[in-house]
């Protein structure tokens, strides 16, 4: 028996970074070039004994990659909260202003699993569901007797043991 519904896709780090969006990333070059001008021009401009070159120069590339990074997260999550099927806008303001990094922690620990399109009408369903929420397409087979979801490798009810040929595909 083939299931309708898709298997979860694996994890591709290159798949996930091309999802964050080119104003993301354009404010990340922007804010790690920002922070070279503070350690190199700024801090060289305002104090009359300046840190040496290489701390200047590692404190400069260690604080943009930070806040670059915090960028790029921040893009991703408004992203990935919508392929979700979460609310982008209430997610992306945590991330940013939760301190710590504790809003990308949350998030990552509640965040739903990645929904998958209806066979039938392409519309986000979330897994387990046996039915599509828009078109009432049967997503996954169950069983006749007491109607609980059946895996296609199944060869009887896990609730009620009838044998799956009795299921409704």
């Amino acid at each position: 028996m083939a299931s309708n519904v898709q298997q979860q896709p694996k994890f591709d780090l290159a798949q996930e970074f091309r999802m964050i969006p080119w104003v993301a990333k354009l404010i990340a070059v922007l804010l790690f070039g920002c922070m070279q001008w503070v350690f190199h021009v700024l801090i060289l401009s305002h104090e009359h004994n300046p840190p040496p070159f290489g701390f200047r120069l590692f404190m400069g590339f260690f604080s943009g990659m930070l806040v670059a990074m915090f960028a790029l997260l921040v893009g991703y999550v408004n992203v990935d909260s919508k392929r979700r099927g979460m609310n982008r806008v209430v997610w992306t303001l945590l991330v940013m202003f939760i301190p710590n990094a504790i809003g990308f922690i949350l998030y990552f620990f509640v965040r739903s699993p990645l929904q998958t399109p209806c066979p039938k009408c392409g519309t986000g369903v979330q897994p387990g569901f046996r039915y599509c929420p828009n078109c009432q397409f049967k997503l996954l087979p169950s069983c006749a007797d007491c109607g609980a979801a059946l895996q296609p490798e199944y060869h009887c009810c896990p609730t009620c043991g009838k044998p799956v040929g009795a299921a409704t595909a």
